[in-house]
């Protein structure tokens, strides 16, 4: 599904490990974005 676009239907989740929620229940924005550490890495993986 690279590079097509996403059915208008249709959802993207991305989980966040319980250890990057923040006290008032929302998450780190750092899991958000692509890491600096692995420079192969294109995209975010999502389900």
């Amino acid at each position: 599904m690279r590079g097509e676009n996403l059915p208008s239907g249709d959802h993207i989740v991305r989980y966040v490990k319980p250890s990057m929620i923040q006290e008032d229940g929302s998450a780190d924005g750092s899991d958000f974005r692509l890491r600096s550490m692995r420079p192969g890495e294109t995209g975010l993986s999502v389900n």
